[in-house]
């Protein structure tokens, strides 16, 4: 039931509402003084068959989120390579010594959070992983994209820019 509420929620909250309504069914012909019970097994016969259909959907779903996860960890990482090779290769210089120091304080600790990316991955908490992997993808690309800027702007170079159109 854990992975049907990560991977399969709609479906079986369907379930447990057909479920609902059986059992209501099954209540009712019990108070009654010529029971008939044939509605209600056709209702759970269809559940049963409902969520046995089911089962190979989430572990489906599961496999997925776990190939997501492990594309988004390896993703992280790179992002968090280059971030470190650039910050590496960072000007130094006159006040720059102050950002390159929160620049490697960043990196360390995005290097601790591609530590829980996999645990959460050895836990099988899949969406987890993927979220906290893209969130330090989104962190280290920031990280490079501040000190490719620094770089350029220590060459004498403007960032790059799109090229701004002429009108014909």
């Amino acid at each position: 039931a854990k992975e049907g509420e990560i991977y399969a929620k709609d479906e079986l909250k369907k379930l447990n509402d057909n479920l609902t309504t059986a059992t209501d069914e099954v209540n009712a012909q019990s108070k009654k003084l010529f029971k008939n019970f044939g509605k209600a097994k056709e209702m759970l016969a269809k559940i049963k068959k409902d969520a046995d259909d089911l089962v190979p959907v989430i572990a489906t779903r599961k496999e997925e989120a776990k190939n997501n996860a492990l594309t988004a960890q390896n993703e992280a990482k790179a992002a968090f390579e280059e971030a470190k090779a650039l910050v590496a290769k960072a000007p130094r210089g006159k006040g720059t010594a102050a950002d390159i120091e929160a620049f490697k304080a960043d990196l360390k600790a995005l290097e601790a959070s591609l530590t829980e990316v996999q645990q959460a991955i050895d836990g099988e908490n899949y969406p987890g992983a993927s979220d906290k992997a893209n969130a330090i993808k989104e962190k280290a690309a920031g990280i490079s994209d501040q000190v490719k800027k620094a770089i350029e702007k220590a060459r004498g170079k403007a960032p790059a820019r799109a090229k701004p159109t002429t009108k014909k």
